[in-house]
């Protein structure tokens, strides 16, 4: 009975050691997590985890250009065909936020008076339109709508409509996927 009491106790010390140190390791993790200071913040973070991915998984380069959203537009095409086999395996939105985030900053570098929001009135919240000139986008949305419905929902094509957009210009439906 003494032995089966303390075989039990070195069991119980065990268990509650191995608890401990898994404890302190997720503490440790969590003390690696980025935690954005400002949304601009936190849509850089996104767009540097878009230009990683797209590289490591993907083979393409993205440099923040605005040719370079035709680079997205062949991820996103990719992950669409993911999606269409598996679509329990791709996590559509936060694959839309990173490449979504991306796209925005890409804008957002090549063009003056942008600016993120989080919210929009007609977005809902978290929809994180991006506004520049004269109109809104909603580079995530584009994302999602990609992955999702493949090439006709084309990133690039977006872009373009969204350009003429904010400078004035009447939307456009058919232009070629081409960079200018």
């Amino acid at each position: 009975m003494i032995s089966n009491l303390s075989s039990f106790a070195s069991a119980l010390a065990g268990i509650v050691a191995i608890t401990g140190l898994y404890a302190a390791f997720l503490r440790a993790r969590k003390s690696h997590v980025i935690r954005p200071k400002s949304l601009e913040e936190m849509m850089e973070i996104g767009a540097e985890k878009a230009v990683g991915r797209a590289h490591s998984r993907y083979e393409v380069t993205l440099d923040f250009t605005p040719a370079s959203l035709l680079g997205v537009d062949a991820v996103l095409l990719r992950i669409h065909r993911e999606f269409t086999v598996a679509p329990r395996l791709v996590d559509v939105n936060s694959l839309a936020f990173v490449f979504g985030s991306y796209v925005g900053e890409t804008i957002r570098r090549n063009h003056t008076d942008c600016a993120w929001e989080r919210n929009h009135v007609e977005g809902g919240e978290n929809s994180y339109p991006l506004h520049w000139g004269q109109g809104t986008s909603f580079p995530i949305g584009w994302c999602i709508r990609c992955i999702r419905n493949g090439e006709e929902e084309s990133v690039w094509m977006n872009y373009e409509r969204a350009k003429d957009m904010s400078e004035g210009q009447p939307d456009v439906k058919h232009r070629t996927a081409t960079a200018s």
